[in-house]
């Protein structure tokens, strides 16, 4: 999957935009994944896989599936890091913070949904 891909699946399943992909919506994650590959999915089965699912990515621990946690289940191919260094530009310490720092526009030291939004859907510059 592309970074945007991600971003889209991502959207789709986390239909409460609470950052979480939670009960129902993994089970609908699950019948879907099952589905395009033409295969139904019992509620049994579906509860059965999502207990594996939650079992080997669910990190924490917390019955949910959060974003870093998503990832591990649909890597992403491309990833902003790498293209940073890939244009020829060092991506210090200070540079990163540079970065961070403009797109957490709250000052919250955490990526908001819109500071997120803002940070896919803005060409990325050297800031």
């Amino acid at each position: 999957l592309s970074a945007a891909d991600f971003r889209e699946v991502w959207q789709h399943y986390d239909q409460d935009h609470n950052g979480y992909i939670e009960e129902q919506e993994i089970d609908r994650f699950m019948s879907d994944l099952f589905e395009a590959q033409g295969q139904i999915l019992s509620k049994s089965d579906c509860a059965g896989l999502k207990q594996t699912l939650l079992e080997c990515y669910d990190v924490n621990r917390d019955g949910k599936i959060e974003l870093s946690e998503m990832i591990k289940i649909l890597p992403v191919e491309d990833n902003f890091l790498l293209k940073y260094k890939i244009q020829n530009k060092q991506l210090t310490y200070p540079n990163f913070l540079r970065i961070w720092e403009f797109y957490d526009s709250d000052g919250s030291g955490v990526l908001e949904r819109s500071e997120l939004d803002s940070f896919y859907n803005r060409p990325h510059q050297n800031k």
